[in-house]
Formats: C-alpha cells, sequence, structure tokens
C-alpha cells in the first residue's frame, strides 16, 4: 500500500473498528485504512453498477434494469440512490457562489382536481 501523503511505502498496522485493513507510513507518520467502497455498503461488481446506472441513464425502466443485469430491483433501486447522493455531493463540492437569475423548468405536469364524473354536487371543487 502506498502512502496518500508522501507516496512511499505503507506497512500493515492492524485493523480498524470496522474491520479493515489500517496502514502506518514510517515517512510521514501518517496512519490510515485501506477503504474502497465507491456504492456504500453494497457488495456488488463496480462493472454492473456501471450497467445498471447507464441503463436507467437511457431511460430504461428498474424492472428492464433487473431483467437486463441479473440484479434484484432492490439493488437497483439501491444503485439509483447512491448515484444521486453522490451526484449531489459532486454538485455540492464542485459548484459554488453560483447567482441564478433565471430558472427554467420544462416537462412538469401536474393533474390538480378531480373528473366531472367523480363529483357529487356543488360542494365538490370543480376546475372551471
Amino acid at each position: 500500500m502506498v502512502c496518500h501523503r508522501c507516496q512511499t511505502e505503507a506497512f500493515k498496522f492492524g485493523i480498524n473498528a470496522q474491520g479493515f485493513q489500517r496502514y502506518h507510513c514510517k515517512i510521514c507518520g501518517k496512519t490510515f485504512a485501506d477503504i474502497r467502497r465507491p456504492l456504500g455498503s453494497m457488495r456488488i461488481e463496480p462493472e454492473k453498477a456501471h450497467q445498471v446506472i447507464r441503463l436507467l441513464c437511457e431511460g430504461t425502466g428498474v424492472r428492464a434494469c433487473e431483467r437486463l443485469t441479473g440484479l434484484n430491483r432492490r439493488t437497483v433501486l439501491g444503485v439509483l440512490e447512491v448515484a444521486g447522493r453522490k451526484c449531489e455531493q459532486l454538485m455540492a463540492d464542485k459548484v459554488r457562489g453560483v447567482q441564478v437569475k433565471e430558472v427554467e423548468i420544462d416537462e412538469i405536469y401536474g393533474f390538480v382536481g378531480c373528473l366531472q364524473q367523480n363529483t357529487t354536487g356543488p360542494e365538490d371543487y370543480r376546475r372551471g
């Protein structure tokens, strides 16, 4: 393992509370753990996660991703959630101090009210 600070060889130095291997650099004295979990606690291959994200970005549904990747639906949704959190964090870290003057929102549709056939009297809300 290479030290992140001084780029020299680090030596094993026990394990941390979560059970990950710790390392100690004899040059700079830094102690660190070897934790590489880009998907948090998920234990799927990164290639499968990339495939799920690519499919979802192309507009494929969750159940179709489930069939194409062989993963469970909850796993597909978990990958989507982790990717969303990571994107949100990236935006928060990289985009700062942007003054917004105009906002344009497209493709938002909402149904408000009720159908005429479902109303029973004048006390019901009717769209006019």
